[in-house]
């Protein structure tokens, strides 16, 4: 990324009027020349990592040591060149809205938040079918999430088996989580 592609809008702060070098250095804070004490060395950015998959989707790891402590290979190496992937090209898809992904907020609480992507060639009542379809999953799979914390929190929860055709995923995932305890 070059100084000519980044909006300027992303290196100043509009409240504060703070503008920020494509290095995180602050390069200016207006009032603040004649402040005693004040340091622009000491008010940068932090320092982050990014790593651009295969597939071109950005993963942006905000752990500002210099080495993160869980670096993008350790957790995620291969998660672009998935065989379940390999059908989608993503050149032929476009960022089409933002919706929601499940964000643990709290012992009991999750914020759900989503990015969808459209084929180019979707029409727009083919597309609007099945973002309905999914929301409706999502839907459902917070219902049943509620439900089972409700039953969590009386003491009388007890889970099922997971389908092995349509719950492949979580299967797959199941794996990769530690066991607690």
């Amino acid at each position: 990324m070059s100084a000519d592609t980044v909006p300027s809008h992303w290196s100043n702060h509009p409240l504060v009027g703070w503008s920020y070098g494509l290095n995180g250095k602050l390069a200016k804070a207006p009032r603040f020349d004649g402040v005693s004490g004040f340091d622009k060395e000491d008010n940068g950015l932090f320092s982050i990592h990014v790593h651009v998959d295969q597939r071109g989707l950005v993963w942006v790891n905000l752990d500002a040591k210099e080495t993160p402590t869980t670096p993008w290979n350790e957790d995620f190496l291969g998660a672009d060149t998935q065989g379940r992937l390999q059908d989608f090209n993503m050149t032929e898809y476009k960022f089409d809205h933002a919706w929601d992904m499940v964000v643990p907020t709290s012992a009991t609480t999750t914020s759900m938040q989503y990015e969808v992507f459209r084929h180019r060639d979707a029409s727009d009542k083919a597309f609007k079918e099945l973002d309905d379809f999914f929301k409706q999953v999502e839907n459902e799979d917070k219902n049943l999430c509620n439900g089972a914390q409700k039953n969590l929190n009386a003491g009388v929860y007890v889970n099922g088996e997971l389908q092995p055709f349509n719950e492949k995923v979580n299967l797959q995932d199941e794996g990769r989580v530690p066991a607690i305890g």
